[in-house]
């Protein structure tokens, strides 16, 4: 689903101890009881639940509020605050984890939207000329005015065949798939920078659960292509820095 949330489960969660006990006693009508909680659990923006909901919540899933209580007081499974809510102490320390990642993500999408803009203001000339980027959307703008580039199909296709190559996709050569690679190749990106959005770009998503769910190639080839290109400059110059420092850090001690 498109809106679902993600939080990580254990595959042995059922040897647990507790798990084995309500498993005993609710068969696995209880235990399935157990995640349909840890998941509502999960949705919630503050991970608890208030116990004056669970009738509501036995009748949106086809059982009965004795059989929520039962595995919510009975097993050590959840935790209850002020008879007000039930929470788990599993889900929150997994989901602070997770929060903390997000986080250092948005702080890190933040800090290289600086860099870029701070980078952008050094490189633009002082008599005025416009940066790379402009100059891109000057050219293209200049295009537009005659006819429209004509791109070969040769080419929006053999891209295709490389993103299928990279991701396991198997996505036919159709207009629907064409289209955003077909507006970055009229904004002049070339084929190797298009192949090198798709080669660091899914690297790095395909170890994110989350993200590896949803790529697509419009994915690769939205607005944001030219973000994620300039993203793999700034972390090559600062790779290069870091090494030239290295070396001369290493000569110093000889």
């Amino acid at each position: 689903m498109k809106d679902a949330y993600y939080f990580s489960h254990d595959s042995n969660a059922k040897d647990d101890p507790k798990c084995m006990l309500l498993i005993e006693t609710l068969q696995l009508e209880g235990y399935g009881i157990f995640w349909m909680l840890v998941e509502t659990l999960r949705d919630q923006p503050s991970y608890k639940y208030p116990i004056a909901l669970i009738p509501a919540l036995a009748r949106r899933y086809n059982t009965t509020s004795d059989k929520l209580r039962t595995v919510i007081y009975n097993f050590g499974l959840f935790e209850i605050e002020n008879d007000e809510f039930f929470y788990s102490h599993s889900l929150n320390r997994r989901m602070e984890k997770w929060d903390e990642r997000r986080e250092q993500r948005r702080l890190a999408g933040i800090a290289s939207g600086k860099s870029r803009k701070q980078k952008a203001l050094i490189e633009r000339p002082f008599n005025g000329c416009s940066t790379n980027v402009e100059l891109r959307k000057e050219k293209k703008r200049e295009e537009k005015k005659g006819e429209e580039i004509k791109i070969d199909y040769t080419i929006t296709d053999s891209i295709i065949d490389y993103f299928n190559e990279k991701t396991g996709k198997n996505l036919r050569h159709k207009d629907v798939s064409r289209k955003p690679i077909k507006a970055r190749l009229n904004e002049n990106f070339t084929f190797e920078e298009c192949k090198q959005v798709i080669d660091i770009k899914y690297d790095e998503w395909i170890d994110d659960e989350n993200m590896a769910k949803f790529i697509r190639i419009s994915t690769f080839f939205g607005n944001k292509f030219e973000i994620y290109l300039n993203q793999q400059v700034e972390e090559k110059l600062s790779a290069s820095a870091r090494e030239m420092m290295k070396r001369a850090f290493s000569g110093a001690r000889l």
